[in-house]
């Protein structure tokens, strides 16, 4: 893309980002380069229009730690994951984990930086975190299902051939379930 081309498209990111999150403070000049070099080397103008700027500057403003900006991004993208992740079958408090999770993954940085700064802006925030949280509340079914157990916890359960009640059963028909089979 062009220098005149990246200024005037410039222009538009910041306005949709100033527009979006007036209370977020981030270096103008440091963002332009941060989506610039997102790009493609061949990307026009149509293209960098079509990033999600506005999104892309929460997303920058929570990397680097705003206050501001995480307190906007857990009331905008995080509290209403209840009503994405109930549907699969969590519980209120697997939501809150996922949500826990979410934020460790995304806004921590762990090891180095938060993986927030690895959105691209080509979708827009609210769906890149919707799928997140799905994939994190897919890892914490698989996690909690692959759970070994306890052998005292299972030497306390009863056993099916303590259970009168069936036994009386299998008595009591084994005779035509043998004549049946």
């Amino acid at each position: 893309m062009r220098e005149d081309e990246l200024e005037a498209v410039a222009v538009e990111w910041l306005a949709a980002a100033h527009a979006a999150w007036p209370q977020v403070v981030l270096d103008e000049e440091a963002f332009v380069a941060q989506v610039a070099a997102r790009l493609p080397a061949d990307a026009g103008p149509d293209l960098a229009l079509a990033v999600h700027a506005a999104d892309l500057w929460l997303a920058a403003a929570c990397a680097a730690g705003d206050p501001t900006a995480l307190s906007a991004f857990d009331e905008r993208y995080l509290a209403p994951l209840g009503g994405v992740l109930g549907p699969s079958g969590l519980t209120p408090d697997q939501v809150d984990e996922v949500k826990q999770e979410l934020r460790r993954k995304l806004l921590v940085a762990d090891p180095d930086r938060p993986r927030i700064i690895d959105y691209s802006g080509r979708a827009d925030l609210r769906t890149w975190v919707r799928t997140a949280a799905v994939r994190t509340g897919i890892d914490l079914i698989r996690r909690q299902r692959d759970l070994p157990v306890d052998d005292e916890e299972l030497a306390a359960l009863p056993a099916i051939a303590d259970d009168p009640e069936l036994a009386h059963l299998k008595d009591r028909y084994r005779g035509e379930l043998l004549t049946a089979i």
